[in-house]
């Protein structure tokens, strides 16, 4: 053999050697980690409803994570040897990840996820702590490791926020100038395929009601959910979000966290649709977790209402769900034993909504009179009047909800009398065991 064929051999076999410097190699290795994530994703779907483009995303994550880390301890071209123990790192937590749900029940999947995720992270924190590097200074590594970890973290957090961008993003239009924003960029539904949508919601629901913390003995707990009907607007998505925040700021620590049910296209696959069916599952998740006799639920509804006390209930797309109703709603609440409950009716028409939910225990608040309007339905504002005005009141400092809600009448009629148009005339019913949760004299309540 000549001198060219064996230098062409030789260097064929380093090109295979297994060499944790090569950029190749670690690009196969993310290849593999990914696929995997893949393979997790499709056969075990209860992800927090994920798709399975998000592999992608958090495998690139750890392969950022490791340029930074090795950017901080400098180990220039021996980042690669970083890259190549945190991408197998994660392969083999793939792997660990298929195994224990295969071998465990599908109950266990949530419990499965959250410790891999741990053990990773703790894992890449020991590769970054131990391994060889060209600086030897523990602050650097120090940084390396908090930096590595952050990146990774709020990666996986970011999967969750797309709703708050978009809102944030309706926000920095008009400061640009852009006042027609919120309803030239309009949201359109994602193309996902009906089996695969509707195939989610039972995982959505249980990663939903898994979301609630358990009730805490000797307070009053409150459970909130928010309900958005209509998809073909942002607005109403937007307002079950706001709903959310401000039930949790004025319940304070008494809250127990909120399950969003909403038809708005950019909750698909993050958050269960809202339709009567699940507004039930969600219903029974609370009753699970709360006192029946103490703790209170807090549901709050926003869409297109009608004279016949239903909400319109329909995807981006238009394509319809079966309209949520006073009825459908009161037999959802029936059953689950929390008998304290405030329910806010963000609709036109929505007092229509009153004789099938009032009883003793309940507070029942609606944005119009069975007969009136509401108004503000329009993409161009963040929410609608009604929510502007109650919930901008209900997020101030120990406000009592009979407060709130004659504040906000105050401020809603101001406004219809400026646009000249029919007031639409916001109603409340408080049940006689609820008035001193209406007057905010009830021990250990905002306004108390």
């Amino acid at each position: 053999m000549d001198a060219p064929e064996r230098r062409s051999e030789g260097s064929a076999r380093r090109l295979w050697r297994l060499d944790p410097a090569s950029p190749g190699q670690v690009a196969l290795l993310w290849a593999i980690a990914t696929l995997l994530g893949v393979v997790n994703t499709v056969a075990f779907p209860n992800n927090d409803g994920r798709l399975v483009s998000s592999t992608l995303y958090l495998s690139g994550a750890t392969i950022f994570s490791g340029l930074l880390a090795g950017w901080v301890l400098r180990l220039g071209p021996a980042t690669f040897h970083l890259l190549s123990a945190l991408m197998s790192l994660r392969l083999l937590a793939s792997l660990t990840a298929i195994a224990l749900k295969l071998a465990l029940p599908a109950a266990s999947d949530g419990f499965v996820n959250v410790s891999i995720a741990v053990l990773f992270l703790l894992g890449a924190a020991l590769i970054i702590a131990l391994g060889d590097g060209a600086s030897r200074s523990r602050p650097r590594r120090v940084a390396a490791i908090l930096l590595a970890l952050g990146m990774n973290l709020g990666a996986a957090a970011m999967l969750n926020l797309d709703g708050e961008f978009w809102r944030l993003s309706t926000q920095v239009g008009p400061l640009l100038g852009r006042h027609d924003a919120s309803s030239t960029v309009a949201e359109k539904e994602p193309d996902i395929d009906d089996d695969i949508l509707w195939g989610a919601q039972a995982a959505l629901i249980d990663a939903a009601g898994a979301a609630l913390r358990p009730h805490t003995p000797g307070r009053t707990n409150v459970y909130a959910i928010a309900v958005a009907g209509s998809g073909t607007q942002s607005l109403f998505s937007r307002e079950a979000h706001e709903a959310l925040r401000v039930a949790a700021l004025h319940f304070g620590d008494d809250s127990r966290g909120g399950a969003l049910l909403s038809n708005g296209a950019v909750d698909l696959m993050h958050s269960p649709l809202a339709t009567r069916a699940n507004i039930a599952a969600i219903a029974r998740a609370v009753g699970e977790k709360a006192d029946h006799r103490q703790d209170l639920l807090f549901l709050y509804l926003a869409s297109h209402g009608s004279r016949t006390a239903e909400l319109s209930s329909e995807l981006a797309s238009y394509r319809s769900v079966q309209p949520i109703s006073s009825a459908s709603t009161a037999e959802a609440l029936k059953g689950v034993g929390v008998a304290r409950r405030v329910i806010v009716v963000s609709a036109c028409y929505a007092a229509t909504w009153i004789p099938a939910l009032a009883d003793d225990n309940t507070i029942v608040i609606t944005a119009a009179a069975k007969d009136r309007t509401s108004f503000g339905c329009d993409d161009s504002r963040r929410l609608t009047v009604f929510g502007e005005a109650f919930l901008g009141s209900l997020a101030a400092k120990d406000v009592s909800l009979h407060d709130a809600f004659e504040d906000a009448r105050r401020r809603i009629s101001a406004e219809e009398r400026k646009d000249g148009v029919t007031p639409s005339l916001p109603q409340a019913f408080v049940g006689r065991n609820m008035e001193a949760l209406w007057l905010g004299r009830e021990s250990g309540h905002p306004g108390g």
